[in-house]
């Protein structure tokens, strides 16, 4: 049996609430692997994920956040 004759059962992706957001309006969110950001309605920026490269602008000593976290440089 060859590498192709095996099929990979893909996985659906899954949302659930983020509670540090529940009382926000968020009108965007986006991201890609280790790091994501949120968009309020009234033009906040909340980031989550690694900071080692400064993807999320949160300053050099901040290596990353486990939560959803304003962003007011941004």
């Amino acid at each position: 049996m060859d590498e192709f004759s095996v099929q990979k059962k893909k996985k659906e992706p899954s949302f659930s609430e983020v509670s540090e957001l529940s009382e926000i309006e968020i009108v965007c969110i986006s991201g890609v692997l280790k790091h994501a950001i949120a968009v309020s309605k009234d033009h906040r920026v909340f980031v989550i994920g690694e900071n080692k490269d400064g993807q999320l602008s949160l300053g050099k000593k901040t290596s990353g956040v486990r939560k959803f976290t304003e962003n007011t440089a941004l």
